[in-house]
């Protein structure tokens, strides 16, 4: 979950329901939006979140559509990069992911790539480091 950079909304994931949830702070729900599925916008299984103070957009993990969703903090759809596979730009389970707001990059967690990208706060790539291993025994 994250705050907006007032502490006014307070932002969560719900993975069972495939939506985000936003809250006063005091906790009284204002809205919620996402749904089951693969298009614009639509969520398979979110599961975390960031704020970009800055520009107020929010970074939701769509693990289940290996992508990365971009919002606006009333829930309106900007855009979406990813995909499943193991190029650059592609993602393999993505996890955990931080906005770093001196430097403007979003890093996400590539699991199953075993890596981490960065992305311009717009998703445009910029790093990667880390390799997917060719035999998962071999330590």
């Amino acid at each position: 979950m994250v705050l907006d950079s007032d502490n006014r909304w307070l932002f969560t994931v719900d993975a069972v329901n495939h939506r985000v949830q936003r809250f006063e702070s005091k906790g009284q729900r204002i809205n919620s939006w996402g749904s089951l599925g693969s298009g614009d916008g639509d969520l398979r299984r979110a599961s975390n979140i960031a704020i970009n103070p800055v520009d107020g957009w929010l970074y939701v993990v769509d693990a289940g559509n290996n992508r990365i969703i971009r919002y606006d903090t009333r829930g309106q759809f900007l855009n979406s990069w990813g995909g499943g596979g193991t190029g650059s730009g592609l993602f393999d389970n993505p996890g955990q992911l931080l906005y770093d707001t001196v430097n403007r990059w979003l890093y996400v967690i590539d699991q199953g790539n075993n890596r981490v990208q960065t992305y311009n706060s717009r998703g445009e790539s910029l790093r990667t480091w880390g390799r997917r291993r060719r035999d998962p025994s071999i330590p």
